[in-house]
């Protein structure tokens, strides 16, 4: 009698998975199919779209067209509301980057200006307070 060698793998969990593989798919497509009947009757009631009436249908119908022109309404009104904000956001660091440009040419000009008094008026600057320089100049 010779002994045959176990598998090592035979009662791994890839074999196991795969021999219940089939039976699993089954089960889940059942669970599917089962939940989506469950909300098609949340939706349309008991009967479903083939089965109602001519008027129930028509009635879906409307339904669905309003609820589309709902949408499409809030969509338009969603993308106006992000458009302004963009258009807001822009406007914003444009007006921002015309101050600092205005700031920076109103320092460069008080530079230049400095620049372009004479020696004398710099030394008196310097030298006296304002008081003084108001007394000196007669005022």
């Amino acid at each position: 009698m010779q002994v045959k060698p176990k598998n090592p793998w035979e009662g791994s969990f890839e074999n196991l998975t795969g021999q219940a593989g089939g039976r699993a798919k089954r089960v889940v497509a059942d669970v599917v199919k089962a939940g989506a009947d469950d909300v098609k009757k949340q939706i349309f009631g008991e009967a479903g779209p083939a089965e109602l009436t001519a008027p129930q249908q028509e009635k879906v119908k409307v339904d669905e067209g309003r609820r589309m022109a709902t949408m499409k309404q809030r969509m338009k009104e969603m993308d106006e509301a992000i458009r302004k904000a963009g258009e807001e956001r822009t406007r914003k660091e444009q007006e921002s980057v015309r101050v600092e440009e205005r700031e920076k040419k109103a320092a460069f000009a008080k530079a230049e200006a400095a620049k372009k008094d004479p020696l004398w008026k710099k030394m008196l600057k310097g030298s006296q307070g304002s008081g003084e320089r108001r007394a000196d100049a007669g005022g």
